[in-house]
């Protein structure tokens, strides 16, 4: 799982100044929000899509980058 979440990331960050700090971040309250509500683990096993449960919204650079990560479909 921990592959998806570090693929997504990279996708965002692509598009956005490179950032270790903000890719260690990402990963983490992606991994968090996953693991606060486990009904994305069915439609991702039925379809491979995963679907990041809503965390509380943030007002800064992560918070946006979060949100484009969260947009990004798996398949």
């Amino acid at each position: 799982m921990e592959d998806i979440i570090e693929q997504e990331v990279r996708a965002v960050l692509a598009s956005s100044p490179p950032s270790l700090h903000n890719r260690i971040i990402l990963v983490g309250k992606l991994i968090d929000a996953l693991e606060s509500d486990a009904g994305w683990v069915e439609l991702y096993g039925i379809t491979g899509e995963l679907i990041v449960p809503i965390t509380h919204d943030e007002e800064d650079e992560i918070g946006e980058l979060l949100e484009k990560v969260k947009k990004v479909r798996v398949i």
